[in-house]
């Protein structure tokens, strides 16, 4: 991961990644899908973060590359409750 990443918030993130989603797809639903995967207040991705983690994808993410959590469980264990 670049340095930069470490300086930009989850919403900058986030925005940067819709955006490559939308250039992929063309597709507005896509991204509103994507979104809302993330940031649902009911079952999204972040909150899901801040609930078990303290923590946001931006953090999780230079959590990871310091070897802290292991990703793949993180998101089998989303996966599995949101099933």
């Amino acid at each position: 991961m670049s340095q930069s990443i470490n300086t930009k918030t989850a919403d900058q993130t986030l925005n940067d990644y819709l955006d490559t989603v939308y250039l992929q797809s063309h597709s507005a639903s896509s991204v509103k899908t994507y979104r809302t995967a993330i940031v649902g207040t009911k079952s999204g991705f972040r909150l899901f973060l801040q609930e078990k983690y303290n923590c946001d994808e931006v953090q999780l993410a230079y959590r990871v590359e310091n070897q802290e959590p292991e990703l793949d469980i993180i998101a089998r264990f989303f996966l599995l409750i949101n099933s």
